[in-house]
Formats: structure tokens, sequence, C-alpha cells
């Protein structure tokens, strides 16, 4: 994230704003310790950390201040930081903050500035800031999802009777480090049969058998940041006409809805699309989730594509969009895609085949 993208929070609404949080952290910096605080001030960037990662903070932030402290010292260190450039109005993470962590910049803030620091508010403003991608982050994301896509490509083919769910899932996740990814996005879902009717389901021991349907959700990491996605199939010809036609209805309600989503649209209105086609077709009851989410550093950030969402789309926003219908004792069925909004529309990250059968 580049410093004339992400300061003007920091203006705006405080002298200065404090990250604590793992993927905050990252966000600002693009960079992953275990340990630490971001002080945004202004244009300056302040790393606050111990002296594990000082010569690797050092070696990447260039221009940035590199502050070494240690856990007992943190706010304290953070305190005194804020107190040198004369801070009144300290932004943080209202809505990831521990108490005690809370309490303890509270503490610290008073012992190193007496004439008083406000603490202001600015979750909601760093998770809109978050929720806009630039180019880079885009780029990411489409390697994250090429990756995941080539490891299904390669995993399918080892879908044998008698293998376990487990073995799959284990399989592709292996396969996406091979490949490149930095790590999985998620645990990944692989549901034979019955189990597919259990949206987040679980891999079990669950052996492969023939004419199963086949669900699969999947991601991974690139440049820190998430793909995500979800194909069902079968491998071999079925004569299971409700899982059929229900594999039909599924895949006609996303695209639908990935060729009318536009900016300026509430995600509420994204997953009535998809909703009120699989309500038209009868399953209503049996869509038990919403249409999707935000994807970026986390599988699951804002917005949120779900019934009622007033979360605006704005361009540079990436979603996804993954109706389905599960339908207990028999099976489901799920297509997830990945799109990024565009001026007039999306640009869908995903090319994975969605064919009933897969070879």
């Amino acid at each position: 994230m580049e410093k004339n993208e992400s300061n003007n929070l920091a203006k705006t609404y405080c002298d200065c704003l404090v990250v604590l949080d793992d993927d905050n952290r990252f966000f600002y910096s693009k960079l992953r310790t275990s340990f630490g605080a971001v002080l945004v001030y202004g244009d300056h960037r302040v790393y606050i950390s111990d002296g594990r990662y000082e010569y690797f903070l050092k070696s990447h932030l260039m221009g940035w201040e590199i502050v070494c402290t240690n856990g007992a010292q943190l706010f304290d260190t953070i305190a005194k930081e804020c107190a040198k450039r004369g801070v009144a109005r300290l932004g943080f993470e209202n809505a990831t903050i521990l108490k005690t962590q809370y309490d303890g910049l509270i503490k610290s803030l008073s012992t190193a500035i007496p004439t008083g620091c406000t603490l202001v508010p600015c979750s909601d403003k760093i998770r809109d800031e978050k929720s806009i991608k630039n180019a880079e982050m885009i780029e990411c994301t489409a390697e994250a999802q090429r990756i995941a896509e080539e490891t299904l490509a390669k995993v399918i083919p080892l879908i044998k009777i008698g293998i376990t769910e487990r073995e799959i899932a284990a399989r592709i996740e292996y396969e996406m480090i091979l490949l490149g990814a930095e790590t999985k996005s998620f645990d990944t879902i692989v549901a034979f049969g019955e189990n597919s009717a259990k949206p987040h389901h679980a891999p079990s021991y669950r052996k492969f058998a023939k004419g199963d349907i086949v669900l699969v959700d999947m991601g991974c990491k690139f440049g820190g940041y998430c793909s995500d996605m979800t194909r069902t199939f079968f491998l071999s010809e079925s004569d299971n006409q409700e899982l059929i036609t229900i594999h039909g209805v599924v895949t006609e309600a996303q695209k639908y809805a990935i060729k009318n989503t536009r900016p300026g649209m509430t995600c509420g209105e994204v997953d009535a699309m998809c909703r009120e086609y699989i309500k038209s077709n009868g399953y209503e009851k049996e869509f038990s989730h919403g249409t999707g989410h935000g994807v970026g550093i986390a599988v699951h950030e804002y917005p949120r594509v779900g019934a009622g969402s007033e979360d605006i789309l704005k361009e540079g926003m990436i979603i996804t969009i993954e109706p389905g219908i599960y339908v207990q004792g028999l099976g489901g069925v799920r297509m997830e895609d990945m799109v990024v909004v565009t001026h007039d529309g999306v640009r869908n990250f995903t090319k994975f085949s969605k064919n009933l059968y897969s070879k």
C-alpha cells in the first residue's frame, strides 16, 4: 500500500493512527510479524517491534522509522512516540482491540501525555480503506486464483473409488504450496455424496463411491491476498435427476448475478438476484447462506453480500458470488466465483469449468 493511498485516514479523522491487528499491520506495511504496532502519522510511518524483526523491518521498509521495544513496554513505547509528535487525537481499531490492550494504551497515554489524548474509533474507516484494492492487490489475487485452479485441475484425476475426503483435501493444500502459494486461505472443504449438503463440511474419512457428487471449496494466498473458489461436479454419468437439476439452477443463478452486478448496487441486491432465481425454482429454504463476501488479506472481509445488506459495491472491491442449494440426505451444489468490481460491472478471476461432469 503506497503512502499516498493510505494516509488520508490519519490526516482526516485523527492526528495519528495506531495499528495493532496482524492483518491491518500487513495492509499498511506489506510485512508480517508476530508482534508489533504500526503508527501512521500523516506521510510518516513508524513500525514498533522487537529485536527479532529489527533487521528484517529495516531491510524492507525504506523510509520508515523502526523502533525496537519488548512486549511489556509496547504501549509505553506507542505513547512516547505519540507524545513526541504532539498527538491529541489517536485513531485505534475499536472493533478488534482487546480490553487488556485498550486498558494498557489508555494508561500509557495518560502518563506520556498529561494534557490528554483522545482515542478515535477508526475500525470502520480502516475496513473501508481495505475493501478497495489497488492494481498490485488485484494482481496478487489473480495469481492466487490461478494457482488454485491449476491445483484443482491436477487433483481431480486423483479422485478414485476408495479415496477419502481428507486425502483429497490434504493433496489440494500440498499442491497449492508446490505451485507457489504462501499458504491456504482457509481449511479446504472436500465433500462427497450426501456430505455436500453441509455448506461448511469438514473433510472426513468418507470414501468416494461411484456416482457421488463432489464439492470442493478451496483457496490460497499469494502476496498476502486470498483466493476462494467452489466447484461441484460428478466424475461420471449420473442418474440423480434432482442433483442434476439443482446443479443447473445454481449455475444459472450465479451466471445471472455475475452478469448484472454493477458498482453502486447494494450487496443485498446482488444476493436477491441469486435468491429470487433459486426461489422461483422451488429451493428457497435450501439456500441457507449469503451469496458472498469480500475477499482480501482475509478470506472473509467487508462487504457482506447477503440478504438485506446495505453495503454499497464500489470499483476495486473483490467479492465472491456463491449461491448454493443443499438437500439434506441427498447432497448439495455450490458454485463460487471471485470477481472484482469495475467501473461498469465486474471482472471474473475464476476460469475453472462449471460443467456438470469433470473428467
